[in-house]
C-alpha cells in the first residue's frame, strides 16, 4: 500500500475538514483501499486564513510543502466568491500558471463555486432526502444564505461550524456531489486521474 503524505493550504478550517474526510473516503469509493491512503502532514503549519493571503502566497506554500516537507501531493483550497463556472475555470488556470512546472502534477486546487458551504448544501440535501434524485442548484444562493442554511447563522461560531461539517462529511456521497457540482467534479476528476496513473 502506498501512503501519500499531503499538505493543505487554504482559507479556512471548513475546507480542511471537508478535504480530510474526502481523502479518507476516496480510496474506498474508488476501490483502492488496499492500494493507497492519504495522510495529512501534521508538521506543515502554514495557514492561508483568507482569500487574499491564499492568492498571494499559495505557490510558495506548494513549493515549501512538496520540497522542504517532502509531501507527495498538495491541496490548495479557495472559495470562488462568484457563482459563474467560467470564473472558476479562469481562476484555476491562473493559479496553475503560477506553479512551478515540477509541482503542477502533484498540486490539486479546489475552488468551490461561491464557497465550500455550497458543496456542503448538496451533501446536506442528500442526507436529508436519501432517495431523491432531484437536481437542486445551490450555487445561486448567496454565501451568507448558504452559511445560514448550513449552520443557522451567516457567521457561525467556529466550533459549531467544524462539528456540522465533520458530521456531514463523515459518510459523504461522492458520486452525488460529483453529479451535481461542476466545481467539485473538476477537482475530483483531477485527483482520480492522478490516482489512476500511480
Amino acid at each position: 500500500m502506498r501512503t501519500l503524505k499531503y499538505g493543505y493550504f487554504g482559507e479556512d478550517n471548513a475546507q480542511q475538514i471537508f478535504l480530510e474526510n474526502y481523502l479518507l473516503q476516496l480510496p474506498v469509493y474508488l476501490g483502492l483501499i488496499d492500494n493507497v491512503t492519504f495522510v495529512r502532514d501534521e508538521h506543515f503549519k502554514l495557514k492561508g486564513h483568507d482569500r487574499p493571503n491564499v492568492l498571494r502566497i499559495f505557490s510558495e506554500a506548494v513549493q515549501q510543502g512538496l520540497t522542504f516537507h517532502e509531501q507527495d501531493v498538495f491541496f490548495v483550497g479557495l472559495d470562488l466568491d462568484d457563482e459563474k463556472m467560467q470564473e472558476h475555470e479562469r481562476l484555476h488556470s491562473e493559479m496553475v500558471g503560477k506553479l512551478g512546472s515540477s509541482f503542477i502534477d502533484k498540486t490539486f486546487i479546489f475552488i468551490p463555486v461561491q464557497c465550500i458551504e455550497h458543496w456542503l448544501l448538496y451533501l446536506k440535501y442528500k442526507k436529508e432526502h436519501p432517495h431523491s434524485n432531484k437536481n437542486e442548484v445551490y450555487e445561486r444562493i448567496s454565501r451568507p444564505e448558504a452559511k445560514k442554511q448550513m449552520y443557522g447563522f451567516p457567521r457561525p461560531v467556529a466550533e459549531k461550524q467544524s462539528k456540522v461539517i465533520a458530521d456531514l462529511t463523515q459518510n459523504m456521497d461522492i458520486n452525488w456531489l460529483e453529479n451535481r457540482s461542476a466545481s467539485f467534479r473538476h477537482f475530483h476528476l483531477k485527483v482520480t486521474d492522478f490516482l489512476s496513473k500511480m
